[in-house]
């Protein structure tokens, strides 16, 4: 969701098997809950004419802040003629511009390597995004730097190796002992049957399972 209000919410979806992100809205009086489609954004649009957008791996919204509008970023796995064109990409636009939103692209392959992705996550500051990458297995932190004007100019700052087949990734408050919080991201991975806690930073690992 990227609008909430009493009576009215906002938001996106997405599709593993799908290029297009569906805007809708929730209309909410008394008992009754109504789902309206309001727009479509179709990714594929935005790539080169022989890439095809295989789904969405990741979706998330960074609310307005001074003068950057609300913003979408999306993890896409794409695709072409031959196997090794297999790629990921980093895209985001504002939400303000629905179906017509203007998009930019980073292509993560090219920054990472990594040519699948599981994830993202938004940092409690909203100044980075946390990507869950596969091929090669690995956490990626990119910047949300903005350029001249006020437009994004994401780029990746880090990247660490994982535990292997990484599936999800979240990011929250956890209890410290001997008390307070702080902010980790966890990764679960299938093949190692683990689970483990980053500093969001520095994605250093403070905890395993």
């Amino acid at each position: 969701l990227y609008e909430e209000g009493p009576a009215r919410h906002r938001g996106l979806a997405s599709s593993l098997q799908s290029d297009q992100l569906l805007f809708f809205r929730l209309d909410v009086e008394g008992d009754e809950t109504t789902l309206q489609r309001e727009d479509v954004l179709v990714l594929g649009s935005w790539l080169d004419e022989e890439e095809n957008v295989v789904g969405v791996r990741g979706l998330g919204v960074r609310p307005a802040e001074g003068d950057a509008p609300t913003t979408a970023f999306a993890v896409v796995e794409r695709t072409a003629t031959t196997p090794e064109r297999q790629a990921v990409d980093l895209v985001w636009f504002p939400v303000d511009g629905g179906g017509r939103a203007p998009v930019s692209v980073l292509p993560l392959t090219r920054e990472t390597g990594a040519t699948s992705a599981r994830g993202l996550a938004l940092t409690p500051e909203g100044d980075a995004l946390l990507l869950l990458l596969r091929d090669p297995d690995g956490i990626a932190r990119v910047e949300l730097a903005p350029r001249g004007g006020g437009a994004l100019a994401p780029f990746v700052s880090t990247m660490v190796a994982t535990c292997r087949a990484p599936v999800s990734i979240e990011l929250g408050r956890v209890p410290l002992l001997p008390g307070g919080f702080a902010d980790r991201a966890v990764v679960t991975c299938l093949d190692d049957d683990a689970v483990l806690a980053y500093q969001p930073s520095f994605l250093e690992v403070t905890a395993a399972s």
